[in-house]
């Protein structure tokens, strides 16, 4: 009961602090640090002792700055929520034109892929052409660029169309002649081949026979007419038309002047060739 009265009188006189000193705790199992708080509190609206520790406007600007202090929490939860939300819809707004370059740039691939595709499939469109450099060896006297052999020359006697055309000279120790011309790839093309040939000479010539044959990258066209020792002797004309076997290559055109049989010396007088991409079928 002693204790009771204490208790009652420091809360109602809010002197706690200097007059109850032994009080550590109630029969409740408060503090006496607690129950002085009550008493100072009850005491802000009671005014009931002359003892007053803390004056009242202490203590309400005490409670006015813990109540803005809560208040600012809660504003700080409310911001960072917008500001969540505010990320959120940048992070949305960003990833969608991503995907959308993403999108453009494979259909931009794939636009580059055809277009290439387009252009390789095919050759392209065809244009008739004669493709042979110096065709009638007038360009020049040395026949360039046709490479010649042994016993083909430049020769202004007679010719089929002046100044030059190319003598072949074959004897018993050469019976053969060649001459050539390299071309860029003559693809899937098709090609006309023309040229005029002429016996010149036959030097005890009995039982001869003379033949020109072309050929492509070891691809062999047509031969030419026989000419022999009984003929024929003025200007004969051959033309033939092929398709290339190797495509893809650079191409060379040889021309072979043989002749077999009993002769001493045999002049093949050969001009005006051509080589033409036609586009007719």
């Amino acid at each position: 009961m002693v204790w009771e009265s204490i208790v009652c009188t420091c809360i109602s006189n809010c002197i706690c602090a200097w007059r109850c000193p032994h009080l550590t705790s109630f029969h409740d199992g408060s503090s006496r640090n607690s129950r002085c708080l009550a008493a100072t509190v009850l005491s802000v609206g009671v005014n009931a002792g002359p003892y007053k520790p803390y004056s009242s406007v202490a203590l309400s600007s005490t409670i006015a700055v813990e109540t803005t202090a809560t208040t600012l929490e809660t504003t700080s939860s409310i911001i960072t929520a917008d500001v969540t939300d505010t990320t959120d819809f940048l992070e949305t707004t960003v990833t969608e034109p991503a995907t959308g370059s993403t999108e453009t740039t494979d259909a931009l691939e794939s636009t580059i892929t055809e277009s290439a595709t387009d252009t390789a499939a095919g050759p392209g469109p065809c244009v008739e052409t004669q493709i042979l450099g110096n065709p009638s060896f007038d360009d020049n006297n040395d026949g360039s660029p046709w490479v010649f052999g042994a016993g083909v020359t430049v020769s202004q006697i007679d010719p089929r169309s002046a100044p030059n055309f190319l003598y072949n000279t074959i004897n018993q120790g050469r019976t053969r002649t060649t001459f050539s011309q390299s071309l860029p790839a003559l693809g899937p093309y098709l090609y006309r081949l023309d040229y005029y040939f002429k016996l010149q000479t036959a030097i005890q010539g009995r039982g001869f026979s003379c033949q020109l044959t072309p050929s492509i990258n070891g691809q062999t066209l047509q031969s030419s007419a026989t000419l022999t020792d009984s003929g024929p002797y003025d200007q004969r004309f051959s033309s033939q038309f092929f398709t290339a076997q190797d495509q893809g290559s650079p191409a060379t055109l040889s021309v072979s002047v043989q002749c077999q049989g009993s002769f001493n010396t045999i002049i093949i007088g050969t001009d005006d060739f051509s080589l033409t991409r036609t586009c007719g079928n």
